[in-house]
């Protein structure tokens, strides 16, 4: 994975925020900005509920991760934060506590789900980049996932404003990215998050067509390729579909991190696979990445 260095442009100010206990470390990239660091760093590549017994093993320089519990989570900060890995967390454990009982969404079940982390001080590890954002809840925009309904606007909102009621510097977001310009603008949602799956046709006018739609929203973008999103119904990707469509999407400048559906120890084995994942990184670490937000975190 790619190492971050010292800048030495700013070697005085991370002393001082050294000291003070602000920001363990700086990382390339990354600027001090009064009581917040914008983190450009080179784009964060990972799968979906990568081990953190990977972390810090090539080729990922960052995951989606499930926050679980208390432990569980800081065990996954620790861990991310010696391999400088980049982590986007879900913070609701999973999606049956958070439906009421006929399946529909539940603003009051999330923020009791939620409040299983509310102990945990997020500062120092979004300070250092070792947590770049943080998903509200998966998919708002899929009806059949939620009783029938969507997420709605009002819904949605309530969740990302109950969580910077916690930890107000923290960037969050969800749903697609034509979802989120339909109920655009919003005042608390920072990023929307768009997975690419061959059946959505050509990569390249895909990718364009999601930033244009974030840009649009006034929203950051995370994407993610779904690796079992074949050609050919839902098969898993070859190496050689790996290898194209994941370098399309690293290779965009507008996206905060590029994640992918899932880790699976068998077909992560797959000869050829390795390599793949391999070339996908070395173009998401061959540019920079804005952080998971547009000008400032929103609260």
């Amino acid at each position: 994975m790619v190492q971050r260095h010292w800048i030495v442009g700013i070697a005085g100010i991370a002393v001082i925020a050294l000291f003070i206990g602000l920001v363990p470390h700086l990382s390339t990239g990354e600027r001090w900005s009064g009581n917040n660091i914008s983190t450009f760093n080179l784009l964060p590549f990972g799968p979906k509920q990568l081990p953190s017994t990977l972390f810090g093993q090539e080729p990922f320089s960052g995951a989606y991760v499930n926050a679980g519990s208390v432990t569980t989570l800081m065990g996954r900060f620790e861990r991310a934060r010696a391999a400088r890995m980049h982590l986007i967390i879900r913070l609701d454990f999973s999606e049956m506590p958070i439906r009421n009982p006929d399946r529909t969404f539940s603003v009051k079940l999330w923020e009791r789900n939620i409040d299983r982390l509310r102990s945990i001080d997020l500062a120092p590890f979004v300070a250092d980049g070792t947590v770049i954002g943080a998903e509200l809840v998966n998919e708002p925009h899929v009806a059949d996932k939620w009783g029938g309904k969507i997420i709605t606007k009002e819904q949605l909102e309530s969740t990302a404003a109950y969580a910077k009621s916690i930890w107000p510097y923290l960037p969050v977001g969800a749903g697609r990215s034509d979802y989120v310009l339909k109920y655009a603008p919003w005042k608390y949602l920072d990023f929307s998050h768009s997975q690419y799956h061959m059946r959505k046709g050509d990569v390249e006018s895909w990718r364009k067509m999601t930033v244009a739609q974030s840009k649009a929203a006034g929203v950051a973008l995370l994407l993610s390729l779904n690796f079992y999103g074949g050609e050919v119904g839902n098969t898993p990707m070859t190496p050689e579909e790996i290898r194209r469509l994941g370098s399309s999407l690293a290779a965009d400048t507008y996206a905060c991190a590029l994640t992918g559906y899932m880790y699976n120890e068998k077909y992560f084995s797959t000869p050829g696979i390795e390599e793949a994942f391999a070339a996908v990184a070395a173009v998401a670490s061959s540019h920079p990445a804005p952080p998971c937000y547009v000008g400032a975190v929103k609260h």
